[in-house]
């Protein structure tokens, strides 16, 4: 699975600037993958595997969206720990 580090901490930057908006991006995201799943259902056998697809990209981007704040505190405490670690070295 790809690093989404990267990704978390923009997501926290954004919602550091504006949580209401962020709120309303999660929730939308949400919805969005609501969507595709239920597209995924309608596809045609022949394009069966691009919705699959996408509607695993969908939920996995709502996830890491919706589970962010959580990532973040975790990441963060990674770093800590690592200089910590790194200061306590001789």
């Amino acid at each position: 699975m790809a690093d989404n580090t990267e990704l978390v901490q923009a997501a926290m930057m954004l919602r550091e600037s504006d949580a209401r908006a962020w709120d309303n991006f999660v929730l939308a995201v949400r919805h969005y993958s609501a969507g595709v799943n239920a597209e995924m259902v309608k596809a045609a056998p022949d394009l069966l595997l691009r919705a699959q697809g996408m509607a695993i990209m969908a939920n996995e981007f709502a996830l890491i969206c919706m589970q962010a704040p959580d990532l973040f505190d975790k990441i963060r405490a990674a770093r800590l720990a690592e200089e910590s670690r790194r200061r306590q070295k001789p």
